[in-house]
């Protein structure tokens, strides 16, 4: 299967996906199509096809996205999308805490954590400090409007999560959870 997966205007090249094998997606920059053609002459398309349709990630990936966009959406009046909610939570539950520590408890990189809170700092939610224990630290918490925005947001967060409920059934929800929690003990890094 080859996917064109975007060209941006300062590259000079596509860049494209392509399925070598069940478990190998490479990705390659191509100066043409006919360079794209080339790479995959002979792999039979219905097999890459089934490949991509049983593969987990991109499957796992779709769900995410899916789920996402119905929290997303529900979280919208509160300005708020599920991300950000879920870092609030995190704060709300565990009090201040290190920018690592909150990537890691986000399974997050620390960059992508700094640029998801921005938002709430601007509009004092949260609170990023240095560390009062070390300067080379930086820490973050609630503040008392991010406080009083996630005690807003939770009954919608609630209603969102019924909803998917309802659209999953009772049964294939506690299944996913569960099926989640163990992917998750599973997969923690030591």
């Amino acid at each position: 299967m080859v996917a064109d997966i975007g060209r941006a205007a300062q590259w000079p090249v596509r860049t494209t996906a392509v399925v070598v094998s069940w478990e190998t997606i490479c990705i390659y920059k191509f100066r043409s199509h006919d360079d794209v053609c080339a790479m995959t002459q002979g792999l039979p398309r219905q097999l890459i096809a089934e490949q991509m349709l049983t593969c987990t990630c991109a499957r796992l990936r779709k769900v995410t996205r899916r789920v996402t966009q119905m929290y997303d959406q529900a979280l919208a009046p509160a300005g708020l999308t599920i991300t950000q909610f879920g870092l609030l939570a995190c704060l709300a539950a565990r009090g201040e805490v290190s920018i690592g520590e909150l990537a890691e408890e986000s399974v997050m990189d620390p960059t992508t954590l700094t640029r998801t809170l921005q938002p709430l700092e601007r509009r004092k939610l949260i609170k990023i400090a240095t560390a009062r224990d070390d300067r080379r630290r930086r820490s973050v918490a609630l503040s008392d409007a991010g406080r009083a925005a996630f005690r807003d947001a939770l009954p919608t967060w609630r209603k969102a999560g019924a909803q998917l409920g309802e659209v999953l059934g009772s049964r294939n929800r506690i299944a996913l959870d569960q099926s989640l929690a163990a992917a998750l003990a599973h997969l923690a890094t030591p």
